[in-house]
């Protein structure tokens, strides 16, 4: 199985989850050997369903105008990053 991320290996492993209530719950995931991403049915299941509310358009670049007015916006109020 290839990680979704990175594309190395992914291995089967056992995760324990001590704060479920009434004890410790283990249950099999995956671990990708290069990057530590780890998926289960339960990240998957996530992951699938944050897919629907992604855009479908992407976003349109600022103009000139609106960025320096943002800019401006910063300075005024203080802002230690636009200065």
């Amino acid at each position: 199985m290839d990680c979704l991320r990175c594309q190395s290996l992914l291995i089967p492993e056992v995760f324990v989850d001590y704060g479920a209530s009434g004890g410790a719950m283990s249950f099999l995931g995956y671990r990708c050997l290069s990057c530590g991403d780890i998926l289960d049915t339960i990240i998957l299941r996530h992951r699938a369903g944050r897919s629907v509310l992604r855009r479908t358009t992407p976003r349109l670049p600022m103009s000139a105008r609106a960025r320096s007015a943002l800019l401006r916006k910063g300075r005024s109020e203080g802002c230690t990053k636009c200065s």
